[in-house]
């Protein structure tokens, strides 16, 4: 029983051992040993007169009889010209006798002896010759024994190198047989681990909180999988697809080949892991990849889709599906746009992957990983998008709020308000410096491409300071290029905005004066820019000209086509430039969806010039080729058979091909302003609407169209457009070239729905 707890002056004792007698360490000696004096530190020895010479004598034929191997003398010699050979004039040292010669004797004696000692300095130079011709052959016998030394040091590095390469080939051989052999994670279900928790697919956590009614037990509720919630009949929905998605394999109805442009042959290579080492195999749904498909996935992105829009910082896929799933499975999505292994990877992370991001974004505040995701989604979108059913500006206005909850725009990337434990959110003034200017220039983009003004105050002091080289981190070239381009763009878009609030439409001085503003930041950049930079800086030019045609109804004719055709050179000098660089790299392979947006644009100014009454004099062949290249660079842009890039190139295709048959048209300014509020883009738009109106004044009336419909005598639409000579002008003609139209992206995108009577007339 133990004692501690009663009160004692006596110690506390270990059993029967007892404690012997301690002593502190300063009640101890410290000193043990007796010092005696040495020589020159005031001794008895130091007060004696003493031979300096003799001595220096004595010590120079001890090292030479050490350097020659010869005998040492005794300190006490008497003859030291018999045991040295040195060059100097011996002196006769005394004998015993000379010991008890007084001291100014001596010296009397030392004085004449030397006197005559500069007459052998000739042959003290002949001694020293042969001294140096001693001293270099022990010098080559050294530099011999070093050469050995080192070679023997070189063969037992190069011996234990080699033992090392193969214990590391026989260490892969192994784990590549043991991978071979459990690499299934289906058959092999000990050796799949996924570091996911059991309800990591729940939408609502924790719903058991809270309930502490008593007599009550407590349960978690999973809204996915319970039948009282419906999630039973989503799992048989989910079945169901993916029955019929197998049906269509089978019969060979597969998802449609972009056979437009097909995709760059998938590298037959063994991919490059990070670290030498096969990522882990990860599974989405019910879907499972290998680790050598993640990592050739993600070699893939960083090899060509990275340097465009470099904001990923990490580059390792373990630690990225650590970090952030939902980023993991965004690099293996636009990876998969160009080297999927089959053809339902796309298709499959297409479905897959924006549940993920709405369910990190349900959770807030996301972390860095997170909004990199948003921003990748944004410059490389779904292929499901349209024109209008655009996510873009949703994953945008995420991205950026997300950044200012984490206080990115400060550019550092620890905050103190995020480093307690319930959030632990934290990252590298790297991270943060890229993070930030990304989501600047995709806020940029996606307003520009979409028509509509930026959602937040972006371009800060923080992205100035990245500009002007003042910060920690320093950006690539090009990426300070495309940074520097849209935060004029958010400028011009800015001014485009209020100038457009109440007149609906754009003075050309106003775009004159930033054309000069943008001449003068070319100026400043760097001299030597890549035939990429020049791209960026000729979309940002277009994008700045397309606000001519919001011009004022009461402009001359003259100034008007002059600023169309300023913006027609301009596009056509933008479509070489993609031509050249997708033929040097694969560029619209590759390129973020903005650049496909700007080429769009250019293509519908292309056209619009091609058909106007001014350009009558050139033949028809160059504007065809103009035209067909301008459709082509779309049509690089293109994944998937459908996508956006796909119906673009198809719209743009048709109608120049219908318009070829019909008269030269004149460009009408004054429509354009009916879409002025989507800024940009209302040319886009506007091209489109055109091209409806155009082709429903072309379609045959039938009987009842015309007792019913009203007529447009007396107006310029209800006049009979001439057709150009040799051009056939029977209805069957114009009915047959109307059924290669893609009206599904008409109806879908532009509201265009048929009349009763006219429907079946058109066999499509």
């Amino acid at each position: 029983m133990t004692t501690a707890h009663r009160p004692t002056f006596d110690p506390a004792r270990g059993k029967d051992a007892l404690r012997g007698p301690a002593y502190h360490q300063r009640l101890q000696a410290a000193h043990t040993k007796l010092k005696f004096r040495k020589a020159g530190q005031g001794g008895d020895g130091d007060r004696e007169v003493r031979d300096l010479r003799a001595e220096l004598l004595q010590a120079e034929a001890a090292h030479k009889a050490k350097l020659h191997g010869g005998p040492i003398p005794d300190d006490d010699s008497e003859a030291p010209e018999s045991s040295t050979n040195a060059s100097k004039r011996p002196l006769e040292i005394a004998n015993h006798e000379a010991d008890e010669e007084d001291a100014e004797a001596k010296r009397r004696r030392i004085l004449e002896e030397t006197r005559d000692i500069d007459a052998d300095d000739s042959e003290e130079d002949d001694d020293d010759d042969d001294d140096s011709e001693d001293d270099s052959d022990d010098d080559e016998d050294e530099t011999a024994e070093l050469q050995r030394e080192l070679e023997k040091i070189k063969r037992e590095r190069a011996e234990k190198r080699e033992r090392e390469e193969r214990e590391r080939a026989a260490a892969e051989q192994e784990e590549k047989e043991r991978d071979i052999a459990l690499g299934n994670p289906l058959l092999n279900k000990p050796d799949f681990n996924i570091k996911r928790r059991w309800d990591d697919d729940v939408v609502f956590k924790n719903q058991a909180r809270g309930t502490d009614d008593k007599g009550k037990k407590k349960e978690f509720i999973n809204s996915l999988l319970d039948r009282r919630y419906g999630g039973h009949q989503d799992l048989k929905l989910e079945e169901l697809q993916r029955e019929v998605l197998s049906i269509k394999e089978a019969v060979g109805k597969s998802v449609a080949t972009n056979l437009m442009n097909p995709s760059p042959p998938t590298s037959t290579s063994s991919p490059h892991f990070v670290n030498g080492r096969v990522p882990q195999p990860r599974a989405l749904k019910s879907r499972v990849f290998s680790g050598e498909d993640i990592g050739l996935y993600f070699q893939r992105y960083f090899e060509c889709f990275h340097d465009y829009f470099p904001i990923v910082r990490l580059q390792d896929p373990d630690k990225c599906y650590e970090k952030a799933p939902v980023l993991f499975w965004a690099i293996l999505m636009v990876s998969a746009r160009r080297f999927a292994k089959d053809s339902t990877v796309l298709p499959f992370l297409t479905e897959s992957v924006p549940p993920e991001i709405w369910s990190a974004a349900a959770v807030p505040p996301l972390s860095v990983e997170a909004i990199n995701a948003l921003l990748l989604l944004c410059a490389w979108p779904l292929t499901t998008i349209r024109f209008i059913a655009d996510p873009s500006a949703h994953y945008m206005s995420l991205a950026m709020t997300s950044c200012y909850l984490l206080g990115l725009q400060s550019g550092r990337g620890e905050q103190p308000e995020l480093l307690r434990p319930n959030y632990q959110i934290r990252c590298t003034d790297e991270e943060a410096a890229y993070t930030w200017a990304g989501a600047n220039i995709i806020t940029q983009k996606v307003s520009t491409y979409i028509g509509i003004p930026t959602t937040s105050t972006s371009f800060n002091q923080t992205i100035e300071e990245l500009l002007d080289g003042k910060a920690s981190t320093q950006f690539p070239t090009h990426y300070s290029v495309v940074l520097e381009c849209a935060r004029f763009s958010n400028r011009v878009s800015k001014t485009m905005c209020a100038a457009l609030e109440g007149v609906e439409s754009i003075s050309p001085h106003l775009i004159y004066m930033y054309e000069e503003e943008f001449a003068k930041l070319q100026g400043l950049m760097q001299p030597e820019l890549s035939e990429l930079d020049q791209f960026v800086l000729q979309s940002t030019l277009l994008e700045l000209q397309s606000y001519y045609f919001t011009a004022p109804q009461d402009l001359t004719a003259e100034p008007k086509m002059r600023n169309i055709f300023k913006a027609f050179n301009t596009s056509q000098s933008l479509i070489q430039q993609a031509l050249k660089l997708h033929s040097d790299k694969l560029f619209l392979a590759y390129a973020p969806h903005y650049v496909c947006r700007t080429l769009l644009l250019a293509a519908c100014i292309i056209i619009l010039g091609a058909l106007s009454p001014d350009m009558r004099d050139t033949p028809l062949p160059s504007r065809n080729g103009l035209v067909q290249d301008a459709i082509s660079t779309i049509k690089h842009c293109s994944v998937i058979g459908g996508d956006i890039s796909w119906r673009g190139a198809k719209m743009l295709e048709t109608y120049w091909s219908f318009c070829q048959m019909q008269a030269p048209i004149k460009v009408d300014m004054t429509r354009i302003s009916q879409f002025s509020h989507r800024l940009g883009t209302s040319l886009v738009f506007e091209c489109l609407r055109q091209w409806k109106r155009r082709v429903e004044s072309t379609l045959p009336p039938t009987s009842s169209s015309t007792k019913d419909q009203p007529t447009n005598e007396g107006t310029e639409e209800g006049l009979t457009k001439p057709y150009p000579a040799g051009v056939p002008t029977d209805e069957n003609t114009a009915e047959q070239d109307i059924q290669f139209f893609d009206w599904d992206a008409l109806m879908t995108e532009f509201d265009w729905s048929f009349m009763p009577d006219i429907t079946p007339s058109l066999n499509v």
